[in-house]
């Protein structure tokens, strides 16, 4: 069996910081449940979660609804723009739709397993097995930032927009 690839950036950074990074990767995409990070120049961070299809418009989503926000046109039209917005990392439905990203088509490999902290290893940690890259592997505080790991460690997410 080959070595486990494992990220360099395994590291712990801050939650935008682990965001950014997400939306930055080769296919990415937004998914309905996912809470994105929303603040414009000096406004406080506004927490988002996606509640339709984010797949529709332009750049991330051109017009996608949210929960949590004012029923007003002005304040519930955001847009997705990576300099303004970055994916929480840390939510539970945002890290399984991370999770669904990683899946790579069914002849490019496979998600091998996900495991939660452990008295041994106090961190979530995602392995996969590749057909370009063998085994890869991701730790972080959370299920999120596990698999934020090891996209960027294949360079893209497998499951995600080409």
């Amino acid at each position: 069996m080959p070595a486990t690839k494992g990220c360099p950036m395994s590291v712990d950074r801050t939650a935008e910081e682990w965001g950014r990074s997400a939306m930055a990767i080769p296919g990415f995409a937004l998914a309905d449940g996912m809470m994105v990070m929303w603040s414009l120049d000096e406004d406080p961070v506004m927490p988002l979660r996606l509640t339709e299809d984010a797949s529709t418009g332009h750049g991330y989503a051109g017009h996608p609804v949210w929960s949590g926000v004012r029923s007003d046109r002005e304040h519930n039209d955001h847009e997705i723009d990576p300099e303004w917005c970055w994916v929480d990392p840390d939510d539970p439905a945002t890290a399984g739709c991370l999770l669904a990203l990683l899946q790579p088509p069914a002849a490019d490999g496979y998600m091998s397993h996900v495991l939660p902290p452990s008295s041994a290893l106090p961190k979530w940690r995602v392995y996969m097995t590749t057909a370009r890259m063998g085994n890869v592997s991701g730790y972080g505080s959370s299920l999120g930032r596990a698999c934020i790991a090891v996209a960027e460690a294949l360079g893209c997410w497998p499951g995600g927009n080409p």
